[in-house]
């Protein structure tokens, strides 16, 4: 079963917490398999819960609801379609991801 996990700034070192960063996903399934793709999605590090990996719940935030909602979607629709990953190479299994983040 694939690892679904999301994370700001690539997973790096965040310094400026008043900055919007990208929300990055991870998806690991095994050795070899390893994908980081941007969501398109930003928010201040401040407003983001790296326990929880979701916008955290904010007043101020009008988006929160949808983007959090987004990856749940993302994270439920991944781990059904992991199991029909688990056999197939690398290179198969990057681009079979990102055709599902396209949609």
């Amino acid at each position: 079963m694939a690892n679904i996990s999301f994370r700001l700034n690539k997973g790096k070192k965040i310094t400026d917490f008043d900055k919007s960063y990208s929300i990055y996903i991870r998806i690991t399934s095994g050795r070899g398999k390893d994908y980081n793709c941007s969501l398109g999605i930003k928010v201040k590090a401040d407003d983001w819960s790296t326990k929880k990996e979701r916008i955290k719940n904010r007043a101020n935030l009008t988006q929160r609801d949808k983007h959090n909602k987004i990856l749940d979607n993302i994270t439920s629709y991944l781990a059904d379609f992991s199991l029909e990953l688990k056999n197939t190479s690398s290179h198969e299994y990057i681009i079979r991801v990102k055709e599902v983040l396209s949609h």
